[in-house]
Order: C-alpha cells, then sequence, then structure tokens
C-alpha cells in the first residue's frame, strides 16, 4: 500500500515488479497490471541493449545519428567524453531497475508521466531515491515512476511505446539525475511513433542540455534498442 495507492507484485522474467495504482481511479484491471509490468521488463531489456550499443569505443552508424539529433554530438560519433556520460546515465538507470522496479499507474491532467521530487532527506517520501542531479549538481530526493494508467488499458502498439517513451524519461530522473527543459527538451511523441522523425518540440536545446536531458535519453534507448 502507498497512501490512497494500491500495490500488486508480479515476477516477469525472474525479475519483482511492484504495480500500485491509485484508489481514486478505481481498480486496475488484470490485464492492464500485466501490462504495466511489460512495460518495465521492456524497458529492462532495451536499456541493456542501448548499453551493450554504446559500451563499445567505435559506436554503429545508427546509435551515431540517433546520438547526433538526441544530444547534437558530431555526426561521426560523440567524443570518448560524451559516450562515456551517455553510457552512465544507461548504465545507472538500469542498475535502479535492476532489482524490485514500481511502476505507479495514474492519472495527472499535466502530464503523462511524473516523479516527485523532494530538497532534502527532511522532506522525502517512503523509497525516494537519492541522486546527483546533473543539472545542478547537488542532490535530490525523487519519488517513484508515474505513468498515465490509459496507456495500460488501451494497450495497443502506439501506447506500447508511449509508455516506454515515459517509464524510462521518469526512470532517468529517479536513478540518473537528469533534467528536463520545458518544450526545448521533449521529442514530439505524436512525430516520433507516427513515422520515426526525432525533433523537439520547439528549437534551443543545447548539446550540454541535450547530454543530460531525460527525453533524450528515452528517445535514444527506443532509437536504438
Amino acid at each position: 500500500m502507498f497512501g490512497k495507492w494500491d500495490s500488486t507484485s508480479r515476477k516477469i522474467n525472474g525479475k519483482s515488479v511492484n504495480i500500485a495504482h491509485t484508489k481514486l481511479s478505481g481498480p486496475l484491471s488484470d490485464s492492464a497490471i500485466g501490462n504495466a509490468g511489460a512495460v518495465v521488463d521492456a524497458s529492462r531489456t532495451m536499456l541493456q541493449t542501448a548499453i551493450s550499443a554504446t559500451s563499445a569505443d567505435n559506436w554503429s552508424d545508427a546509435a551515431k545519428a540517433a546520438a547526433a539529433k538526441l544530444f547534437l554530438t558530431d555526426a561521426s560519433g560523440p567524443s570518448d567524453a560524451e559516450r562515456k556520460a551517455i553510457n552512465k546515465v544507461l548504465r545507472m538507470t538500469k542498475d535502479g531497475l535492476g532489482g524490485t522496479a514500481t511502476i505507479k499507474v495514474g492519472s495527472s491532467a499535466d502530464a503523462n508521466g511524473y516523479v516527485n521530487l523532494h530538497k532534502d532527506w527532511k522532506h522525502k517520501i517512503f523509497l525516494s531515491n537519492k541522486v546527483k542531479s546533473l543539472g545542478s549538481g547537488k542532490n535530490e530526493y525523487v519519488g517513484r515512476q508515474h505513468v498515465d494508467r490509459s496507456y495500460f488499458e488501451d494497450f495497443n502498439a502506439e501506447n506500447r511505446t508511449r509508455a516506454i517513451l515515459t517509464y524510462i524519461h521518469e526512470s532517468t530522473h529517479r536513478y540518473a539525475g537528469t533534467v528536463d527543459f520545458d518544450d526545448q527538451g521533449y521529442v514530439s511523441a505524436t512525430t516520433y511513433i507516427g513515422n520515426g522523425s526525432i525533433r523537439f518540440r520547439e528549437p534551443g536545446i543545447s548539446k550540454a542540455q541535450a547530454l543530460v536531458n531525460a527525453d533524450s535519453y528515452a528517445v535514444f534507448v527506443c532509437e536504438i534498442a
């Protein structure tokens, strides 16, 4: 139980997943619970694929192209420092999901997913994760990853992709300290899912920002995994 949340645990491919869902929106169907667990499992697998793809000194052309669009690295490939930075965020996120992973399935009028941030230990909520922000360099206490329940209740191909993008995005916040940069930092999910085109909602993000941008990592994983 998480206050006003009910919780169900599942074993998927030998690893535990905790699916929490808000009581206020009514019970979550067994199929929706299974769909949420499947998204966590897919996210773990895709992150591992992305880690493998970014561990070598020489990246594939597909990985270089995705990095150039999402992290604004050189078309010939990221520098050694950039490569290590990208791989580190992916590893920290995957490691964070390595134990019992949680996904909180709910609804928000403002976002398809979110995590709660707490400034200090005194104000943290139960099971917040302490992580150093890649933006401020200060410690933050980051809550669980919330994802819109509509994705799991109508689990078509588009909503599955949206759920994975959202879950990985929020997981990079929780475990790697990534940052959001308003519309400059968000890739248009509708365009990406619709025709595979990668473009930010608004121009203006810098390379330094892109390298710590949560949505860049989420789309990068989906693009190369």
